[in-house]
């Protein structure tokens, strides 16, 4: 079973919001394909096996338009994002680490002079 892994600060309502709108907009893309598709559906009625590898096909090719729309999202808007957001939170941290060592330094020199 694939299991698909959530990054750390990214809700399930964004991700169901990016997978509808890339839907959204598969649907809205091949819209007229889908309209020409209907009324060859509705016209030819001899040719089933043809139009339920089309209607196989379009389904396909809408699934992976949204697929794509969610990929490109990911890789150039939100991982950059959480990368850098991760990157400042570990710089922060590292200056914390690094004040109290010279406080804890400064502390040892006042002391022994």
């Amino acid at each position: 079973m694939l299991r698909i892994r959530k990054p750390r600060n990214f809700n399930w309502t964004t991700i169901i919001v990016v997978s509808l709108i890339g839907t959204l907009s598969g649907i809205y893309i091949y819209n007229p394909l889908l309209k020409r598709y209907i009324d060859e559906e509705l016209t030819a009625k001899k040719d089933n096996k043809q139009i339920q590898i089309k209607r196989l096909m379009y389904l396909c090719v809408g699934a992976l338009s949204s697929l794509t729309f969610i990929t490109i999202g990911y890789k150039f808007y939100v991982s950059p994002y959480l990368k850098r957001k991760t990157y400042l939170r570990n710089e922060e941290f590292a200056n914390y680490v690094f004040q109290q060592e010279q406080e804890t330094q400064q502390k040892k020199y006042e002391s022994n002079g």
